[in-house]
């Protein structure tokens, strides 16, 4: 299991990872962005369980360098629309035509100027520095 830092932010769908192809980053990997939270603890013994994971988001790595690499967010379906304005061909196939559209999660970004927030829903706001750890291929 890889894990590294985010060093820089392109864009709301592209960030720059801190490994490369030294420390066993390929493409096609996949990466959980996120920012660690506070201590909890167990409310029956008072156990520390661990710092809470405040998960930013997903990337997946597009490209390989030695020491870097650039990942994008995953791509989503986020609307399918059944067209039934034609319902001879319906008839005629006995199917229905379903155009299904994708688009990237955009990733929510930190603002130099805004002051740090303190809401835990405003945490997830990604930002150079959040911690990057492999979660699959």
């Amino acid at each position: 299991m890889i894990e590294t830092t985010v060093v820089e932010i392109i864009s709301n769908t592209t960030v720059v990872l801190g490994a490369g192809s030294g420390a066993g980053v390929r493409e096609g990997m996949l990466f959980v962005l996120y920012e660690l939270g506070p201590e909890i603890f167990d409310p029956q013994n008072s156990a520390p369980l661990g710092k809470l994971e405040i998960v930013k988001g997903k990337v997946s790595v597009i490209h390989v360098q030695e020491k870097l690499a650039i990942a994008q967010t995953l791509e989503k379906t986020v609307s399918k629309t059944r067209i039934l304005n034609d319902p001879i061909r319906s008839i005629l196939t006995g199917k229905e035509e379903i155009t299904e559209t994708y688009t990237q999660e955009k990733l929510s970004i930190e603002s130099s100027s805004s002051d740090r927030m303190k809401d835990f829903s405003q945490k997830r706001v990604l930002k150079i520095g959040d911690r990057a750890r492999q979660v699959g291929y």
